[in-house]
């Protein structure tokens, strides 16, 4: 039986989050943890719709993160910062992974203005799963540029890293009621949100402006500058057109927007890679 679309893009996702997992202990369960959770999938979806996807996604995310953690802590009798920092790097790799999914699903709602579930359940039930598992990925991520750069870089830098870190944190923790009860750019949670976020990829400018005086980096030291700088200045446009007048609800703005996310995905995955790659030898000293 062939399986449906919710059940296939489950599937596929999941098997990008197995490579969390340490390489020995992912070639040795890997194929039976995927086919399992494919069975899984079939009857939640078969029994309960998007509700009973949800509800495995739930149980799904917290049992992976706990077991990741687990699985690593057996290999070495506490996780090193160097451990975590290589972690961390490929937590920003998926952090742009389930924000371009997360908001591609959700370009298939047909409706804002209905409750969660319904005939739009499974585009709802995939963004307030995946936007809030992004935002926890890019604060671990940060944390993870903070503890690997702090001591090449300069006072600025480490001031953008902990706004990054506190917006990053703040975006997580707004996103699950944002998307369970989503109202489109209006209300309390919107505000907070998109706040956030500024605050985050601000944060992460500021950190790329003091990459490129210190160079903490072993090369490409201007891509948090070009991963942070989009939102900033686009959120900035839209600050002033609208305190002059001018609707920034057009097309042209979404185009905008999405070159913008396309970038922002990019330097992500990028900078996700030179930090997981940029591992000392020598453990670092505790900052």
């Amino acid at each position: 039986m062939n399986d449906s679309s919710p059940i296939s893009l489950s599937v596929r996702f999941y098997r990008l989050l197995l490579l969390a997992y340490p390489t020995e202990f992912r070639r040795e369960y890997g194929p039976h943890m995927l086919q399992l959770f494919r069975d899984c999938s079939l009857r939640a979806y078969a029994q309960n719709g998007s509700t009973g996807m949800f509800s495995l996604w739930m149980f799904t995310l917290f049992d992976l993160f706990s077991t990741v953690v687990e699985e690593h802590l057996q290999r070495e009798t506490n996780m090193t910062k160097e451990k975590f920092i290589r972690l961390s790097g490929w937590g920003l790799i998926l952090a742009a992974v389930t924000l371009v999914v997360g908001f591609g699903i959700g370009a298939g709602e047909t409706s804002y203005s209905d409750p969660l579930g319904g005939r739009d359940g499974f585009y709802e039930y995939s963004q307030l799963i995946l936007i809030p598992a992004s935002m926890l990925f890019f604060t671990t991520g940060m944390i993870g540029l903070r503890a690997r750069y702090r001591q090449g870089s300069g006072r600025l830098g480490m001031i953008g890293l902990t706004i990054a870190i506190a917006g990053g944190g703040v975006a997580f923790l707004t996103s699950i009621p944002l998307f369970a009860l989503w109202v489109v750019y209006e209300g309390m949670w919107w505000i907070i949100w998109i706040s956030s976020m500024f605050a985050l990829f601000t944060g992460l400018f500021l950190f790329g402006i003091d990459a490129i005086r210190k160079k903490p980096m072993p090369r490409w030291n201007a891509v948090p500058l070009l991963t942070g700088i989009w939102f900033p200045i686009l959120g900035l446009m839209a600050i002033l057109l609208n305190l002059i007048g001018v609707d920034t609800s057009s097309g042209n703005g979404d185009f905008l927007w999405m070159i913008s996310l396309i970038f922002v995905v990019i330097g992500t995955m990028v900078l996700g890679y030179l930090l997981q790659s940029d591992v000392p030898d020598k453990p670092l000293q505790a900052t």
